[in-house]
């Protein structure tokens, strides 16, 4: 019996975000993040964003969609002038704004209803914030536009249903948008800030990546198990790639010719059978090799000469290194509990790893917390070998490490503040609070 596509997505809507949040409660990160969600205004406030220098997109990048999807702390594109730090503050609807020269929130502005997802043009002209809405009850629909030399929302932008990601084309000319509940993607002209196409991809697409040569825009789909491929000069589907179960994670290396993609079985992983990345030759758009993993990568990064994958693992608390040229896992580093958020330096000498913690909630509350993770594991990545752990705060999720390899930035989102570490000392050098209101949360949950 066939059904009409209306009744099909209908049918999604309703039971698409129970799903979800099973899927998230089910890994180690998602218990925390899904109660989170539930909870009323005025919460927990959301880090997500870090900017660096060289107006590029960061190829080191904490990329957990599912996360993202929550609107947890992730590192977004690079200013090239080095001067500021865009944070967003999910239950305050706004985005604070720090002077990396004082390490100080100079401005806090407010955006859509729970800003999530942001990018910046690499040009350094403007930042995109996507606003996720009132889950499950009121699910956003716009973009907000921040001009970053007056750090004033200049425009409102109405995409799809539940805006979970962001992606900005290499010559700033174009905004991708993954509408999860629309099953379709966006694309925003940036010189009008205008919708200039709306294209259907497959259900729930939840990341978006685009190739370094500017050519093609990878989406994963997370209840397709798939793959959409759009050709950026005609913004339409030109491939569909089936790949493996709930695919959240995706990277792709620096000379554009594969993609990597992270599947998470997550709550239904099998012992005996631990998840995968696909990998998809991008000149042919075809998998080219299934690679075993640990169990939940709900990220992953690809050193800045693309020689190497770091995969964290998140029920497995282990990182799998990749060898990019042979597709094989050459290293399983054990690391802290929890690990998703991962960093690479300039000069690929170390890897920084957020570790977000293994929880052991009742899920009925907030009340059961199990031992908050206020650590970031550092990896000798010549070594492949944990040389330092590095104490910050709660719940370290976003980590940037500039342009010129001197500090690393970490979003503690439970905390509401920023570690910036020293890279050549692997220590922190100053603490950053974020204007929000954890304090609140943390103060009735007996956390520091």
């Amino acid at each position: 019996m066939k059904y009409p596509l209306a009744k099909i997505k209908a049918r999604f809507h309703k039971t698409k975000l129970a799903l979800l949040c099973f899927i998230v409660t089910s890994c180690a990160a998602g218990g925390l993040l899904a109660l989170l969600l539930s909870g009323g205004s005025g919460g927990l406030p959301i880090v997500p964003a870090l900017i660096l220098p060289g107006g590029r997109q960061l190829v080191v990048t904490s990329s957990h969609p599912l996360v993202r999807f929550f609107s947890e702390p992730q590192v977004a594109a690079a200013t090239p002038d080095n001067s500021k730090v865009y944070v967003t503050n999910l239950r305050r609807d706004t985005v604070s704004v720090i002077d990396v020269l004082t390490d100080r929130v100079i401005t806090e502005l407010p955006v859509g209803r729970a800003p999530s997802a942001i990018a910046i043009t690499p040009d350094g002209s403007k930042a995109y914030i996507s606003n996720v809405g009132a889950l499950p009850s009121e699910p956003g629909k716009t973009v907000s536009v921040i001009d970053i030399k007056t750090d004033t929302v200049i425009a409102t932008v109405t995409v799809g249903l539940l805006p979970a990601t962001v992606a900005i084309t290499p010559d700033s000319s174009k905004v991708y948008v993954a509408n999860t509940s629309s099953f379709s993607v966006s694309v925003i002209d940036v010189a009008l800030d205008e919708v200039i196409a709306t294209i259907t991809v497959g259900f729930d697409p939840v990341d978006i990546a685009i190739t370094p040569d500017g050519s093609k825009a990878y989406v994963t789909n997370l209840l397709s198990n798939s793959v959409s491929v759009i050709d950026v000069s005609k913004d339409a589907v030109i491939e569909t790639i089936a790949v493996g179960n709930i695919p959240i994670a995706i990277g792709i290396t620096p000379d554009s010719s594969k993609v990597y993609i992270g599947n998470c079985s997550c709550g239904v992983a099998v012992l005996d059978k631990p998840d995968t990345l696909s990998v998809i030759n991008v000149s042919t758009d075809e998998v080219i090799a299934t690679i075993p993993v640990g169990f939940g990568p709900l990220g992953l990064a690809i050193t800045p000469d693309g020689s190497k994958v770091y995969v964290p693992n998140s029920n497995s608390s282990t990182i799998s290194v990749i060898n990019i040229v042979t597709d094989k896992v050459i290293a399983t580093v054990p690391i802290g509990a929890g690990p998703v958020a991962v960093a690479i330096t300039p000069d690929d000498s170390k890897v920084y790893v957020g570790n977000l913690d293994s929880i052991n909630e009742v899920f009925g509350g907030l009340g059961a917390l199990s031992d908050p993770s206020k650590t970031v594991s550092v990896i000798d990545a010549a070594a492949n070998k944990v040389i330092a752990t590095i104490t910050v705060g709660n719940r370290p999720f976003g980590i940037a490490v500039r342009h010129d390899g001197t500090k690393a930035y970490v979003a503690n989102y439970l905390s509401g503040t920023v570690s910036v570490i020293d890279v050549s000392t692997d220590s922190v050098i100053a603490t950053i609070p974020i204007k929000v209101e954890s304090e609140v949360l943390s103060s009735e949950l007996g956390i520091d």
